[in-house]
């Protein structure tokens, strides 16, 4: 038998789930996905653990050769070097794609529809008179033709494409190998762009420059490596339109955040769109409060709620628990070379 410990808040119908894989599989469940629990485990026997660390000590569980996790970004088990061990790393690309696919169309349309503006007006009781500036300035203008440019084109990327796409947008697309244009990772059936078709343009990280020069809203969905690290510094700045936006979906550690705050100050690009930070949560103090063309959310934009989350979560472990169980190659599995 295979020795599973599932340490995930999943309901009884996911846990069912997953203990229908194969017969092969032994799986115990605790709602416990703590580094402090995971490093508190002493067992050989054990050769699967599901959950979001890595142990801190793998001589504990000397039998373990698979991690399981839900998140995409998985850069705090990697700080341990499973590979090292022989321990396989997973995460759960495509388990978010939806929700910060959705979390993005909002966003583009907030921006284009001003709505925060329209908000204020509502709360101040104030009907701007018909053609007056007030009144054009609260108009909304159309996304439709506008250029999009998609730093990262993974599951998130792709499936932000689709729905910028079924608006009319002209999409341009940066990757780190742009050659491979098939999506290879989990995705929920019916999202996503599983073939790379529908990007006008997909380029490598040495032409980012060109692609962003022609965008009017930039979205940043790239892992956080070494090499994407401080990506959106001054120089990508500068090569913003003053009229674009940047939306950042990835991580907070993207961003040069002095550079972005003197972009939004001095009117150098029209504005951000920020779900994540350096320091989270975003500190009281932070100028970046201030700013009335930041709009700031506390790193939400993958959350879809546990009703949609979980099952789909299951199902990916399902598939994978299946497969480990016969010997197939698993889905997600991380390169700690690369980062993801």
């Amino acid at each position: 038998m295979i020795r599973v410990l599932d340490l995930f808040p999943f309901g009884p119908e996911e846990r069912a789930r997953l203990d229908a894989g194969s017969p092969r599989l032994a799986i115990e469940h605790r709602d416990a996905n703590t580094q402090e629990h995971v490093d508190s485990l002493s067992d050989r026997d054990i050769e699967v653990i599901l959950a979001g660390h890595a142990p801190s000590d793998p001589d504990r569980l000397p039998g373990l050769r698979w991690i399981g996790s839900v998140t995409a970004g998985v850069e705090e088990i990697l700080a341990h070097h499973p590979e090292r061990r022989g321990i396989v790393v997973t995460n759960g690309s495509g388990l978010h794609a939806v929700a910060m696919g959705e979390y993005a169309l909002a966003a583009m349309l907030q921006i284009s529809q001003r709505i925060p503006s329209r908000l204020d007006a509502q709360r101040s009781r104030y009907w701007a008179a018909w053609r007056s500036a007030d009144w054009l300035s609260a108009a909304g203008t159309r996304l439709r033709g506008k250029t999009l440019a998609i730093v990262g084109y993974g599951s998130v990327g792709r499936e932000v494409a689709r729905l910028a796409s079924a608006l009319g947008m002209r999409v341009l697309a940066v990757k780190a190998r742009p050659g491979e244009l098939a999506d290879p990772g989990y995705r929920e059936e019916g999202t996503g762009d599983p073939e790379g078709r529908i990007p006008e343009r997909v380029v490598g990280f040495d032409r980012i420059g060109d692609v962003i020069a022609d965008a009017d809203l930039v979205v940043i969905s790239v892992p956080l490596t070494d090499g994407t690290r401080d990506l959106v510094n001054a120089a990508f700045l500068r090569s913003m339109r003053p009229s674009a936006w940047l939306l950042n979906l990835g991580r907070g550690g993207h961003v040069d955040e002095p550079a972005l705050l003197s972009a939004l100050r001095e009117g150098r690009i029209a504005g951000a769109v920020l779900d994540v930070f350096k320091d989270e949560p975003l500190p009281a103090g932070s100028p970046f409060w201030d700013l009335d063309n930041a709009i700031i959310t506390p790193h939400l934009a993958g959350v879809a709620g546990p009703d949609a989350f979980w099952p789909s979560a299951a199902r990916l472990m399902a598939e994978n628990l299946r497969r480990y169980a016969v010997g197939e190659p698993l889905l997600n599995v991380v390169d700690p070379a690369k980062g993801y």
